[in-house]
């Protein structure tokens, strides 16, 4: 119910997939591994999805963006999203 972080809403649907390891226990990822997890954001017309990636630091630790993607506009720095076009 996190229609607020997407500013997209239908009544009847929101297209959105999450994927990943999220709340994997230790069992489940060796504590060498990133505690890591990805949200995918498919447009409303199916055109394109956007991969918002993100990661714990440590295990009690908050969740916060994996800055680790180059900015699509070409400029310094990096972001915690890709984009697929499906076109």
């Amino acid at each position: 119910m996190n229609s607020d972080l997407f500013k997209y809403w239908h009544k009847n649907k929101m297209d959105v997939v999450g994927a990943g390891s999220f709340a994997s226990p230790a069992e489940g990822r060796p504590e060498s591994t990133a505690r890591l997890f990805n949200l995918l954001e498919i447009q409303p017309d199916h055109s394109s999805v956007r991969v918002h990636t993100r990661k714990r630091a440590k295990p009690e630790g908050p969740w916060e963006g994996y800055y680790e993607w180059p900015n699509p506009d070409g400029s310094e720095g990096r972001v915690p999203y890709y984009d697929i076009d499906l076109t």
